[in-house]
């Protein structure tokens, strides 16, 4: 009886932390933000896409990322040619990622991309 009750507590404790964990990754947008809390980041992304031309330079891609970004958006600027704007991960590799292409020091290419690389679904046209 004894060894029964301590098995039962065991599980019931282990489904329990399953479970919280499951709601820590999944809900809480700590780990993973829900589709529908990103698109805020992808229109943000897009406003930044749309006013920006070819021929811009790094300070102009600057001043428009500052103009738009929300607070979850993130500028990857390291690599002089080429620049990353990430929306926060979503399940499934479904966040948006603005590639942003450099050559002498001039704007050649804005690609929107997923976050494992292919083009979006329903994603707009990449500007080159």
């Amino acid at each position: 009886m004894k060894r029964k009750a301590v098995i039962i507590l065991v599980a019931a404790v282990t489904i329990l932390w399953v479970a919280w964990n499951l709601n820590w990754i999944f809900r809480t947008g700590d780990v993973f933000t829900p589709r529908k809390d990103n698109e805020a980041n992808r229109s943000a992304l897009l406003s930044i896409r749309d006013n920006l031309g070819l021929q811009a330079t790094h300070s102009d891609v600057l001043n428009t990322y500052w103009k738009f970004k929300t607070d979850d958006l993130r500028i990857f600027t390291e690599n002089p040619t080429l620049w990353i704007i990430q929306t926060p991960l979503e399940l499934g590799a479904d966040n948006w990622i603005g590639r942003i292409e450099f050559s002498n020091s001039v704007m050649t290419a804005f690609r929107i991309r997923t976050d494992d690389g292919p083009k979006t679904k329903n994603g707009p046209e990449d500007k080159e």
